[in-house]
C-alpha cells in the first residue's frame, strides 16, 4: 500500500466520492472523520457510542458508514467511521479494523 511519511505520522491517500484526501494511519484509533469533512460529504449519523481512549477519558461520538472509500487501489464498501465534533480539527484518522465494518 502507497503511503507517504511526514512528520513521523504514516499518511495515505484515501479516494472518497471522487476526492483524493490525506488520512493518518493510526493502529490505535478508531476510524474518524473530521466534522468539516463529514458536512462537506454530507453524511449522516446513523447512531452514537460511548468510545474511552488510553487516559481512560470517555466521550460519546456519532457514528456513520460511507458507501465506498478507495485506499491504495483497493475499495472498502460500508466504511464506518466516528464523527468529531470539534470544528478546526484537520486530521483525519483511518484504522483497518475490518469488524467495525457495517
Amino acid at each position: 500500500m502507497p503511503f507517504e511519511y511526514r512528520n513521523g505520522l504514516i499518511i495515505l491517500k484515501v479516494t472518497i466520492q471522487n476526492e483524493i484526501y490525506d488520512f493518518i494511519l493510526d493502529t490505535g484509533a478508531s476510524n474518524v472523520l473530521s466534522k468539516e469533512l463529514a458536512d462537506k460529504l454530507k453524511v449522516i449519523p446513523l447512531g452514537s457510542e460511548e468510545i474511552t481512549d488510553i487516559n481512560k477519558k470517555s466521550e460519546r461520538l456519532e457514528y456513520t458508514k460511507l458507501d465506498d472509500i478507495q485506499i491504495g487501489g483497493i475499495n472498502y464498501i460500508g466504511f464506518a467511521l466516528h464523527l468529531l465534533a470539534t470544528i478546526g480539527l484537520l486530521i483525519f484518522i483511518l484504522v483497518f479494523k475490518f469488524n467495525r465494518l457495517f
